[in-house]
């Protein structure tokens, strides 16, 4: 059996502020932007990478209040790697992607899919999916 691994990393913030950019560099950079976040990776010893992103001071499956968190887990599933994600650090799975034989697959288990329209969280693209 394996070592299980805890890592805890304090204080990520948005990729733009580390990099120096202001609201007059960046039009979609708004003050919310600058809050600080917490991740946390845990290797169970055995099957399962998980990763775990929230605020700072409000903790892993804190997302009744709606903040932003988000929670990752790999693993290797029937045979291949899949990724696991979570808009919540501790809920359920809403999506599964695997790349059995060459194939890309997205799997949404939960909720209903549709599409969103684009905004300043989705790049502007036209082609992202909710699931809610």
């Amino acid at each position: 059996m394996s070592e299980k691994i805890k890592l805890e990393i304090s204080n990520m913030r948005d990729w733009r502020i580390e990099e120096g950019l202001t609201s007059k560099d960046d039009a979609d950079l708004h003050p919310g932007d600058e809050r600080l976040f917490q991740a946390t990776v845990e290797y169970n010893g055995a099957s399962q990478l998980f990763v775990m992103i929230a605020p700072v001071g409000e903790g892993a499956g804190a997302g009744a209040d709606n903040s932003p968190q988000i929670g990752i887990s790999i693993e290797i599933n029937n045979g291949v790697p899949c990724v696991h994600l979570s808009a919540d650090a501790l809920g359920d799975n809403l999506l599964h992607v695997f790349s059995p034989d060459g194939k890309r697959l997205v799997l949404n288990t939960e909720g209903e899919t549709k599409y969103e329209p684009p905004s300043r969280l989705t790049y502007r693209n036209h082609g992202v999916i909710a699931v809610s």
